[in-house]
């Protein structure tokens, strides 16, 4: 939140501003969001395909 509303609301003067403030928080949680999934999917990939070799070598 901090780095979007440094490099967007305090140039434009916007901070204070309500609803620029509340649409820089929805766009940093998605922003954070992304990041998390992106960072789990390497964990899920690893897991998700042990699971699937092991299987493979049941059947």
């Amino acid at each position: 939140y901090r780095m979007l509303s440094d490099t967007e609301l305090k140039p434009s003067g916007l901070v204070g501003n309500t609803d620029a403030e509340r649409i820089i928080g929805a766009r940093a949680m998605e922003n954070a969001k992304k990041a998390f999934l992106d960072g789990l999917r390497p964990l899920v990939d690893e897991i998700l395909g042990s699971y699937l070799q092991a299987r493979r070598r049941l059947n």
